[in-house]
């Protein structure tokens, strides 16, 4: 018995060791796995040279590459053992993104914007199935946007604006259930918008102006019903406004201005009891100011001239009792202005 009660315990620190063991080889090789990468990209974007590389040994080898060591790396968070968040946010990183990033398996953050990186986006980049947070925007990125990044189901931002990145928004973005914040704005991003971003459901931000997308505005975007700014001026988009926009009810926001859509201004619009600014500027919209823009007791800015708008000009507009900037020049309205803009506490801009 005395033999037995002492077995016992050397036994049980047996087991435990067989089975530490390997976890703690498993936490090493994945903390060598993620010097490698991080080794990877300091190397391509010329690491001796950034605004602050406090930390960063390139020089570690085996048992010195520990989660202490590299989560003392500038703009690194090591969280469990592992790489969770890069952030090296205008840090005068320059050159590629390496491929080798698409090896941080536990990722949720990627931040290297307002940089001067250049070169694609690695496919490898749709293999980080924790990523939360994906800004890249504020480079000189090239190329196309890669379908895989539309893998990244737990993606909850997406920027990528202020690059000079082409071809066809992927489809697959349309994937992406979680995502909020999708920002492509000034690129040469061209073809139509994919009627897939439709399904973003939980999606608040959406721009894609300042590029050069062409065809229809999908009127599966009245789909988004947790939208609250829509950016798509500045584009070669065609044909009307969707009517379906006025199930936006949470909007704040429409810019559309600056393309070559056609038609009415949709009455519908009237009941975005939520929208503050209005820009529908420099298109060939035709027909009437609907007086339903009266409702919008929240605008404070309603640019719609260089279209070719006819009639009057809508009395209910002096309701508007937040409006500061309305714009209606470059028009062919007749009739006389409304004695009940002069109503309003505040002066207008411009007729």
């Amino acid at each position: 018995m005395r033999h037995s009660r002492i077995a016992l315990p050397f036994l049980s620190c047996l087991m435990l060791a067989a089975i530490t063991a390997p976890a703690a080889q498993a936490l090493q090789s994945g903390i060598e796995q993620d010097y490698a990468a991080l080794k990877a990209l300091y190397n391509a974007t010329d690491g001796d040279n950034w605004t602050s590389n406090a930390g960063w040994d390139m020089t570690l080898t085996g048992g010195q590459i520990t989660a202490q060591a590299v989560g003392n790396f500038h703009g690194i968070t090591v969280r469990q053992g592992r790489v969770t968040e890069v952030d090296l946010y205008s840090n005068a990183l320059w050159g590629p993104i390496p491929p080798e990033l698409g090896s941080l398996s536990n990722l949720v953050v990627l931040r290297l914007d307002h940089n001067a990186l250049t070169g694609a986006i690695p496919s490898t980049l749709g293999n980080l199935s924790e990523l939360y947070s994906l800004i890249i925007g504020g480079n000189a990125l090239t190329g196309a946007i890669p379908p895989a990044l539309g893998s990244l189901a737990r993606l909850d931002t997406l920027i990528l604006d202020a690059n000079a990145l082409t071809g066809t928004i992927p489809s697959e973005l349309g994937n992406l259930a979680n995502l909020k914040w999708l920002s492509m704005d000034g690129n040469n991003l061209t073809g139509t918008i994919p009627s897939e971003l439709g399904n973003l459901a939980k999606l608040t931000i959406l721009y894609l102006g300042s590029n050069a997308l062409s065809g229809p505005i999908p009127s599966e975007l009245g789909n988004l019903g947790n939208l609250e700014s829509l950016h798509l001026s500045r584009n070669n988009l065609t044909g009307p406004i969707p009517v379906e926009f006025g199930n936006l009810s949470k909007l704040k926001g429409l810019r559309s201005g600056h393309n070559a859509l056609t038609g009415p201004i949709p009455p519908e619009l009237g009941s975005l009891s939520n929208l503050a600014l209005l820009h529908l500027d420099y298109n060939a919209l035709t027909g009437t100011i609907p007086s339903t823009l009266g409702n919008l007791s929240e605008l404070y800015s309603l640019i719609i001239g260089g279209n070719a708008l006819t009639g009057a000009i809508p009395p209910a507009l002096g309701s508007l009792a937040r409006l500061d900037t309305l714009i209606l020049d470059a028009n062919a309205l007749t009739g006389t202005i409304p004695s009940e803009l002069g109503n309003r506490n505040r002066p207008v801009e411009s007729i």
